[in-house]
């Protein structure tokens, strides 16, 4: 019996699907974290918002690309996971100086925000590429297809 091919869509939703949701995670411990430490101030919401769509931007555009590069099926080129995984650091740290400098949020808020939507984002994304390694891994034959 032979393993259904997961679509392109379903690749790419499970992809940014863990991305989104650990960086809103993170991001969720980010804002607690500045409430926490200075209190409410109207400069953190858009600096939560700033610091949060830098990860989201990027990890859409890397999903997407993970997905097209892999046919739909990431887990079966691990060597395209951890491009995508730098791709999406170095990408969103671009933004993240880019709108700190032209934008120029509030800084603390902003780089707690970003440092733990980050951490939260990697997170989420290493136990979703281990799934996707895994399943990937039970499917292959012992011989890895050598006769």
């Amino acid at each position: 019996m032979s393993s259904p091919v997961p679509s392109q869509r379903s690749a790419f939703l499970a992809s940014f699907g863990a991305v989104a949701f650990g960086a809103l995670l993170g991001t969720l411990m980010g804002v607690g974290a500045a409430i926490l430490l200075w209190g409410q101030s109207p400069a953190l919401f858009p600096a939560t918002m700033w610091a949060l769509g830098s990860w989201l931007a990027v990890g859409a555009f890397v999903a997407a690309l993970l997905v097209l590069l892999t046919r739909g099926r990431p887990a079966s080129a691990p060597l395209f996971i951890m491009g995508a995984s730098f791709g999406r650091m170095i990408g969103a740290l671009t933004i993240a100086l880019a709108v700190y400098f032209i934008v120029q949020p509030e800084g603390r808020p902003f780089w707690i925000v970003f440092l733990l939507a980050g951490l939260g984002s990697l997170a989420a994304e290493v136990l979703w590429a281990v799934k996707s390694l895994a399943g990937e891994g039970a499917h292959a034959s012992p011989t890895n297809g050598v006769s």
